[in-house]
């Protein structure tokens, strides 16, 4: 949930300002209107986000599994919590 709370956080305060413009949310091609509907950007974040962690999350599932070191990447922030 931290890369896609990132994105949302990030676009808020850094893309629009903390700026909305609530009618504009409702309207079928209004100003946060994508190609589509889809914001491709935002998946690329989310997906750069989340793919350092998928081999902690699966060594956590399955402890025996050989990732290499990669696991590590996913306890950083509870190494880092540890400490503040």
């Amino acid at each position: 949930m931290g890369p896609l709370a990132g994105t949302i956080v990030s676009d808020y305060y850094l893309i629009k300002k903390r700026k909305l413009n609530i009618h504009e949310l409702y309207k079928d091609h209004g100003i946060y209107w994508y190609d589509g509907g889809w914001n491709w950007r935002a998946y690329a974040a989310f997906v750069t986000g989340v793919a350092p962690l998928i081999p902690g999350f699966a060594k956590s599932i399955k402890n025996d599994l050989n990732v290499g070191g990669a696991w590590e990447v996913c306890y950083f922030s509870q190494q880092f919590r540890k400490y503040y």
